[in-house]
């Protein structure tokens, strides 16, 4: 009933809250105290969220609860479950992520159970599946705002209205309120990368300091796995430079020149500047955050399908393909079966009755045939198209992956897929659109503490889409060194190199005549600059092109950009497959402080 109050209100062009939530209650037979929050932006349309959740026992006897969360939607339906235990007197704070993305506004539904028989419900603590012109900004600052600040924030970012499901009741009010404004403290920031996945932009205020180190290297990952952060204040360059997770990716030649201000890439995201003192009061910044957010460079995919990682050519050879030579002939064959060959067989029997028999016999055993045959052909394993653009950051051994993958199961691989923990998968329905998907999905999520993924995440003889990303250690590198005929590689990727282009220090370009063999040893030859539309197929075009206006920003100074046969820096989520159809990059990044450019 809450849920649909929200709607409603949302229909008559209501001002949405600032934040997701934040409910508190009392399991009162177990003694137990419960809060569940969340900072995110009122309307998510994409990725995975966090909810922060805190148990408290206050019995003296140990307790067990289960959470069990739900979002309904038009032929989808999420199910979150975890169960967790507290000693006497204990208390816990947990992080539970959440996909945010839908076709059509739902809300979470908590239910907390004891072993005592409580059965507490509470609606409205995340909402996903708004409307895809809704920008999620978070934020991020120690200072104390007023909720109603925040929402004056909102509507003076925002540049247009929003009509949920395009109707626009008589007598709405014509604000514009695309842009959802949160405001995040310093403790309110997930602990895993993977919660910022449901945000356009995060905001971080610089005018005097910088969330503390733990807290900015998971804002980070998620950039150097394709987000976008902004740092707003008068020094926001020289604090950035101060700190380790930031101060690799402020180097000159990491900086793009566009529209939107002062940028630098950072893996496959993108990191923004501002000398703003004056932070959301200043117009100026808030121009910046309406720009950068409307870009849309979403890895994430929204209800239409729309991400910088989906490509229309992705397709496993033979599947689905009807080989109709040998189906006519098995028709041909049950034809003369059930017919000629059935009634001379009858006719000398002598006994006609037997067509009662013999008929539905063959049609079941043709269709048995034909059923039989048609799995075979389909295959009973795990078949895989995959399509891959990776990052390995050679100065600080960590890889960042975007992976769009086209899966089918022959046969049921098991429990589920079981991604890392630096992970965030994302399922892209069929047909994205609202009236646009084939079928209900059922989507079961499971953590005990392990991520567990079931349902129609992997159905059985149903081809499915995710697009995954990962950002995680990585010890794989591409070792240079300079000869009078070029540069020399020593292939450590652990996969074969099928091609690559790199730059030196200087900018010079290399590239590779050959195929390079795992471990083995190679020289890159000099080579005339690419154009922009030399690059205009590669995967990291779409990846991270959008925002790059040239080949030199695509691949700067003392980088390389590799076709590799596998990746090994994708996650294969726990099950075996096998790779039908595959075309990975990888864009590879020296050191240029290191004694090779000397």
């Amino acid at each position: 009933m809450r849920a649909l109050l929200f709607g409603c209100l949302a229909l008559l062009g209501s001002a949405p809250p600032a934040s997701a939530g934040d409910v508190t209650a009392r399991l009162e037979r177990a003694d137990i105290e419960v809060r569940a929050r969340s900072a995110w932006p009122a309307k998510l349309n994409k990725g995975w969220a966090p909810l922060r959740l805190e148990l408290r026992n206050r019995s003296s006897e140990p307790a067990r609860v289960r959470l069990d969360a739900k979002a309904p939607e038009w032929q989808l339906q999420r199910v979150f479950e975890r169960s967790f235990e507290l000693a006497p007197g204990e208390s816990i704070e947990t992080e539970v992520l959440l996909p945010a993305g839908g076709q059509w506004q739902q809300d979470w539904n908590l239910r907390l159970r004891s072993q005592r028989g409580d059965d507490w419900n509470s609606a409205g603590v995340l909402s996903g599946g708004c409307e895809l012109d809704y920008l999620a900004i978070l934020a991020v600052s120690d200072e104390v705002v007023s909720a109603s600040r925040i929402a004056e924030w909102g509507e003076t970012t925002s540049r247009l209205k929003v009509n949920p499901g395009g109707y626009v009741p008589p007598g709405t009010t014509t604000t514009p309120d695309d842009a959802q404004i949160a405001l995040a403290r310093y403790d309110d920031l997930p602990r895993a990368w993977n919660g910022y996945s449901s945000l356009d932009l995060v905001v971080l205020d610089a005018r005097r300091e910088l969330p503390p180190e733990k807290e900015l290297e998971s804002l980070v990952a998620w950039v150097r796995a394709g987000g976008v952060a902004l740092i707003a204040g008068p020094r926001a360059r020289e604090l950035a430079a101060e700190r380790g997770s930031l101060a690799p990716w402020l180097e000159e030649r990491f900086r793009v020149t566009k529209d939107a201000g002062d940028l630098q890439t950072c893996g496959l995201g993108v990191l923004a500047l501002h000398t703003s003192e004056q932070w959301f009061d200043d117009p100026d910044l808030r121009e910046s955050v309406h720009r950068l957010a409307s870009e849309k460079w979403d890895i994430a995919p929204r209800a239409d399908g729309t991400s910088r990682a989906r490509r229309t050519d992705l397709a496993i050879p033979g599947l689905g393909a009807i080989p109709h030579h040998i189906f006519a002939l098995l028709l041909i064959a049950f034809g003369l079966l059930i017919g000629p060959v059935n009634f001379l067989w009858i006719a000398r029997k002598g006994r006609p009755v037997l067509l009662l028999l013999t008929i539905p016999m063959i049609a079941l055993a043709t269709t048995l045939t034909l059923l039989v045959y048609g799995t075979l052909v389909q295959g009973l394993d795990v078949k895989v198209a995959s399509q891959s653009i990776a990052l390995l950051d050679e100065r600080l051994h960590r890889s960042a992956c975007v992976e769009r993958r086209l899966i089918y199961a022959g046969l049921s691989p098991g429990e589920g897929l079981r991604p890392e923990a630096s992970t965030a998968l994302h399922f892209l329905r069929e047909g994205s659109g609202r009236f646009g998907s084939v079928g209900r999905n059922l989507l079961r999520i499971e953590q005990d503490p392990d991520l567990l993924l079931a349902g129609d995440y992997l159905p059985t003889r149903i081809a499915v889409q995710h697009i995954l990303q990962n950002e995680r250690a990585a010890r794989g590198r591409l070792e240079v060194s300079r000869s009078p005929e070029g540069l020399v590689v020593r292939n450590g990727l652990g996969a074969r190199i099928a091609s690559v282009l790199a730059r030196d220090e200087r900018g010079a370009w290399y590239a590779s005549s050959s195929a390079i063999a795992e471990g083995a040893t190679a020289t890159l030859a000099p080579c005339e600059p690419p154009t922009r539309d030399d690059l205009a197929t590669e995967p990291i075009e779409i990846q991270i092109g959008s925002w790059a206006r040239s080949p030199e920003e695509l691949i700067p100074h003392a980088t390389y950009l590799a076709r590799i046969e596998r990746s090994p820096f994708r996650d294969g989520c726990g099950i075996e497959t096998t790779e039908l159809a595959s075309d990975h990059r990888l864009l590879g990044i020296w050191d240029l402080q290191s004694e090779v450019w000397k």
